[in-house]
């Protein structure tokens, strides 16, 4: 239904299917699933720990203090939950080369895993605990955003942390135990701790989305814990979350309990792993590029023209079209494509200012061009379901006249067309070489791969966090 009209306990149904699920329902694959996302956010974690943004804020957290209790990755200490869930949401975050999912447009894994690994180390948790909470919490934040969007996405919000930040909340209660009642109340702070505008997109405020959400999961989860009260109903009540982060077309708050408990959304949403560190509406663009630039072996000297054609909204994602700086390359479709072209390949070590300024990659963002698809305007068929419609076409156009294109349904990475083991691995050691000694990552690698039986994640935290030697930026 449309608008933002109630639906009588909507917050207390959802709480209860977090605190009273039977974790022993939820299927292997599903675990599965989890444990592979925990392989990548670790990758993407140990890779941001690196970066300024890193830096800064693992400066910050160790400056402000607090009971060691919960490792900073890369960071060589402990600190309080809240304060680790902050410094490893933001890190995770800190590329942009972390998982999505479509139906929500948000980054899950980023928000879901420092809070749960946050909370689990002290509190001596099993992996197969944290996985289950963090499937929970996968539930919760899909179902969130299958009631907004796309109207809240499009609205401006970065879902990461708008929706994010009630999920993270409801995970972190899943494995500290609490009852719905209390559940609930988490979950009527995190509706207060929840916002975060898409106008950051390119700076070192988006990666801080992502850690906010997960420390505001954490303190949300622990003050309900201590008996700290909300509002109950807080998701579906007149002045509540959905009524306040619905975008123009309202929300459908049916969809915050459709189904729930008769499928698992991780294997029905599903999520897509980045074989680039750029934004994941790119990731098709890039793969189509790459493709046709090695078929046909194109000299990049010979391009005259780079057309894309993409979904109504992703002009509106993809803010950045003149980027300044590294970080602003990473949503430019204009500067991930000209680096794609020119060097046959989209890493880690694209995405600095220099190259940014490089004038061969200025001349060639030039030539791309962005248009939207006839079959992705507002109102086709799928989009509705895939803000960023179900394709990317691009088309190259030569000096001498020729036209190849190709379109890209399936981005790598895609449950569709998922990484092999290795794929995920060389990402694993590429990012983890960054930050952590080879005994260390290997050795957090294979904690990883096992996480589901691990009787606590004490181990896992201790290979990651490495020691106290200053990190080379």
């Amino acid at each position: 239904m449309g608008g933002t009209g109630d639906v009588t306990g909507a917050t207390a149904e959802l709480s209860r299917f977090v605190a009273e699920t039977d974790g022993r329902a939820i299927p292997p694959g599903a675990i599965a699933l989890a444990r592979t996302a925990f392989v990548d956010v670790a990758a993407t974690t140990l890779a941001g720990a690196a970066q300024p943004v890193g830096r800064i804020v693992t400066g910050w957290v160790r400056e402000a203090g607090g009971t060691p209790a919960a490792s900073v990755v890369a960071g060589g200490f402990k600190t309080g939950t809240a304060q680790a869930a902050l410094a490893n949401g933001v890190m995770a975050h800190a590329l942009l080369y972390d998982d999505t999912t479509f139906v929500t447009v948000a980054h899950h894994t980023v928000v879901l895993a420092p809070a749960l690994l946050a909370l689990g180390e002290p509190r001596g948790a099993s992996g197969r605990a944290v996985l289950e909470a963090y499937v929970i919490g996968y539930e919760v934040l899909t179902k969130l955003g299958r009631a907004l969007n796309p109207s809240h996405y499009e609205k401006g919000w970065h879902a990461t942390i708008s929706l994010g930040t009630v999920a993270a909340a409801a995970a972190a209660t899943r494995l500290l135990g609490l009852d719905a009642r209390r559940v609930e109340m988490a979950l009527g702070m995190a509706a207060s701790m929840a916002g975060g505008s898409r106008q950051q997109f390119g700076t070192m405020t988006m990666p801080f989305h992502a850690g906010h959400a997960a420390r505001s999961g954490v303190v949300a989860a622990e003050l309900a814990s201590r008996g700290v009260t909300a509002d109950p109903g807080i998701l579906e009540s007149r002045m509540g979350y959905c009524a306040l982060f619905a975008g123009p077309a309202g929300a459908d708050p049916e969809q915050l309990t459709k189904g729930l408990g008769e499928g698992w959304e991780i294997q029905m949403a599903g999520y897509v792993l980045k074989p680039y560190p750029c934004g994941a509406p790119l990731q098709r663009a890039v793969d189509a590029i790459l493709g046709l630039r090695d078929r046909h072996k194109i000299d990049p000297a010979a391009v005259r023209e780079i057309r894309v054609g993409v979904s109504y909204i992703f002009q509106g994602v993809l803010i950045r079209t003149d980027p300044q700086t590294g970080l602003e390359g990473k949503p430019s479709l204009e500067f991930c494509a000209a680096v794609a072209m020119l060097d046959g390949r989209l890493g880690l070590d694209a995405f600095t200012d220099e190259r940014v300024h490089d004038a061969e990659v200025r001349a060639m963002m030039a030539r791309v061009r962005k248009h939207v698809d006839p079959a992705l305007e507002r109102g086709a068929p799928g989009v509705a379901t895939d803000p960023f419609g179900d394709r990317t076409t691009v088309t190259i156009i030569l000096d001498d006249g020729r036209e190849l294109s190709e379109t890209v349904r399936f981005a790598r990475g895609s449950p569709e067309n998922p990484m092999s083991r290795d794929e995920l691995v060389g990402k694993y050691r590429d990012c983890a070489r960054l930050s952590l000694d080879e005994r260390r990552a290997e050795r957090a690698l294979g904690l990883l791969e096992r996480l589901d039986d691990l009787p606590t994640v004490a181990p896992l935290m201790d290979a990651l966090r490495g020691g106290r030697k200053p990190r080379r930026g």
